[in-house]
Parts: C-alpha cells; structure tokens; sequence
C-alpha cells in the first residue's frame, strides 16, 4: 500500500492510499476524537450499512488512541 497526502484541515488530514487487496483506490480520513465518542460503534454499522450510487462507500473505521482512521472508497 502506498499513501499520498491529498488535503489537510482542522478535522484532520486526507489520505489517497491504494489497497492492495481490492486494487483500487481508497481515501483515509485521519481525524482527531475530542469529546465523547460512545457512539462511534453504532455510526460505524450504520455506514457500512449505506449503499447508493449517489454516494462513496464507507469501509471500515479503526480508532488509534485519540485518533480515528476511516477509509471510504474513492473516485478516480
């Protein structure tokens, strides 16, 4: 997998990376947790349950101490 820094805000940081299991690429939001984040579980399943043609899929979410890592697919 290689990764390329694509836009930088005060959410976080964008990432294009290619997965190397799919082949194709995907985008990583890096984005800082402040505040209570006991709901994070429930958004996860909901987005990963979301499919339209009017919107990127949602992959996964990985959370890293205060940080969370979410990947959704990108168009090229």
């Amino acid at each position: 997998m290689w990764i390329c820094k694509v836009k930088s805000s005060s959410f976080g940081i964008v990432y294009k990376a290619n997965d190397l299991f799919a082949n194709d690429y995907v985008a990583i939001k890096v984005l800082k947790i402040t505040g209570d984040n006991n709901k994070l579980p429930d958004e996860s399943v909901i987005l990963k349950g979301c499919k339209s043609k009017y919107i990127v899929n949602y992959i996964d979410v990985i959370q890293k101490e205060n940080e969370l890592w979410v990947s959704n697919e990108t168009k090229e």
